[in-house]
């Protein structure tokens, strides 16, 4: 069977929470309040994909900026 690759859009409400934000601060975050279903919009998450990575290639040219302990 095919498999599916993607977010779980309860663990990204758990990552939001793990940041003092809500739910509504991430649009890419849907929750139906009738039905308690959850969704994602992936569009919606490329920006803070793409920041995420902006981030960590700084810190990683950084660390190796650095020079060798003696």
């Amino acid at each position: 069977p095919p498999r599916h690759w993607g977010f779980i859009a309860q663990d990204i409400e758990t990552a939001l929470a793990a940041r003092n934000l809500d739910r509504g601060s991430l649009g890419a975050l849907v929750v139906s309040p009738e039905t308690d279903r959850y969704g994602l919009r992936y569009d919606q998450l490329i920006a803070v994909l793409w920041s995420a990575c902006r981030t960590m290639i700084a810190r990683l040219d950084a660390l190796e900026a650095r020079p060798a302990p003696p």
